[in-house]
């Protein structure tokens, strides 16, 4: 939650006659180990994860604990996360370290049978290289250069949402983010999302979500080389995205046998749809444009073992 906005590339495509093989841009292998133990009114969780790519390694150790009070009716959750990171472009001869320690909290409460609020806060301080060395700066003076960020960075979010069903088959749930950090940036999110049974086994959702942020405290357009930061991550620039979300999940079961891929009530599929528009203040420094548009759609199936 103490994430900025989320920012995506696609992978390249190779031309000539193998124009039509993707070739990816990178490949994660993650391995995962964890442990929930349930005491009474109370669960513990914890995960060790270690993860690598072709220039990067990462081990993260996560916890949270989870408190229910008043009949189940209010809980709390607490949460860390601790990663130790190892970067190693390949572009460059050197390895460097990136640490991660978050704390977050969750306080839910269901105020009616009708209505569910929640308050939401974390804290995070990051450590190191906090750059992304494949980039490059563009001098004044014509020059190319390595981005350069600070060595450390201290970001805080706080929310709230609010979960209220509007009929018997409907229910609208609302969020609010507010976000700041030690390198200036403040941002607001606001998202609706809409979800109703339009039959006995399909459910569909409608989603908006609005995002807005300031520009980091060393951000510029340009840069000389007196600069002691430099950077042309847009986003640490100032601007807005939009995101429009469109979903369906088919829930299987209840002797649906002319369709037999809905006849176990195991199976659930589930069709998504994104629409998102991205605007920074200035231009990104690969292709010169200020706007993205992109198509998110993720197909999936969940099976449920009994």
């Amino acid at each position: 939650s103490g994430s900025i906005d989320a920012i995506t590339s696609a992978s390249s495509r190779a031309g000539g006659e193998e124009f039509s093989k993707p070739i990816f841009d990178d490949v994660r292998n993650e391995f995962n180990v964890g442990l929930t133990h349930l005491m009474g009114k109370s669960l513990l969780t914890v995960n060790g994860i270690y993860s690598t790519e072709k220039d990067y390694t990462s081990n993260t150790l996560a916890g949270t604990f989870q408190q229910y009070f008043a009949e189940n009716n209010t809980s709390l959750q607490i949460g860390f996360v601790k990663s130790w990171d190892e970067i190693y472009p390949k572009t460059k001869s050197w390895t460097k370290k990136k640490n991660v320690f978050t704390l977050s909290a969750n306080f839910s409460q269901i105020l009616s049978k009708n209505f569910i609020f929640q308050i939401l806060g974390s804290y995070s301080k990051n450590a190191g290289l906090l750059a992304d060395v494949y980039e490059q700066v563009t001098l004044n003076d014509g020059t190319v250069t390595d981005p350069v960020h600070p060595d450390t960075r201290i970001r805080k979010s706080s929310a709230v949402k609010l979960k209220f069903r509007i009929s018997s088959s409907s229910s609208i749930e609302t969020g609010y983010r507010y976000y700041w950090d030690s390198w200036n940036i403040k941002s607001n999110t606001v998202n609706i999302t809409y979800m109703k049974y339009i039959s006995k086994h399909t459910i569909m959702s409608l989603g908006l979500r609005n995002y807005a942020q300031t520009r980091a405290f060393f951000f510029k357009p340009t840069y000389t080389a007196d600069d002691l930061y430099k950077s042309v991550d847009i986003k640490l620039d100032s601007g807005h995205s939009t995101e429009y979300q469109i979903g369906f999940t088919i829930l299987g079961g209840d002797r649906q046998h002319s369709l037999p891929f809905l006849d176990d009530d195991r199976m659930e599929y589930d069709f998504d749809i994104n629409f998102y528009s991205r605007h920074s203040t200035t231009p990104y420094w690969y292709n010169g444009k200020n706007g993205l548009f992109a198509t998110n759609i993720n197909l999936g199936f969940r099976y449920r073992l009994r």
